[in-house]
């Protein structure tokens, strides 16, 4: 990865990133983040190659210091039978929301029982929006 003035032109491989002091592009290595991508895709597998569905996941952190979010989230992402692929907190209001994959909902229950993590809800994803269309989840 390299890093230019946000000044220069750059290329089609740069992205733009705004930090709160500095505004910079990066380029990003497209072969490092092609690879990446398939090692991540490959964890989320089934047996027989497709990929685990998506579920939306809200807990309730009742009285949870940031550290204990932390090894929260670090616990939901060393899953086996599922898995956190993204998490997000607002301490403020004591609530997580994870996005898992799993073989389906009855394992991703059974594995968050198993692990005494409690859920508010929990909801499989069919579609997201990606450049001002739903598309299916893959």
């Amino acid at each position: 990865m390299s890093v230019v003035p946000s000044d220069q032109q750059p290329d089609s491989r740069y992205k733009s990133c705004v930090a709160a002091t500095n505004c910079l592009s990066v380029q990003v290595d497209e072969a490092s983040n092609m690879l990446s991508n398939l090692r991540t895709m490959r964890e989320f597998q089934t047996s027989s190659g497709a990929l685990m569905p998506l579920y939306l996941s809200q807990h309730t952190l009742a009285c949870l210091t940031r550290q204990g979010a932390e090894a929260l989230m670090r616990r939901m992402q060393a899953g086996q039978a599922a898995k956190a692929e993204r998490v997000l907190v607002n301490m403020l209001e004591g609530k997580m929301f994870a996005e898992f994959r799993a073989d389906s909902r009855e394992s991703l229950e059974a594995w968050l029982k198993t692990e005494g993590m409690h859920f508010d809800w929990l909801v499989r994803i069919e579609l997201e929006s990606r450049q001002d269309q739903l598309v299916q989840v893959v």
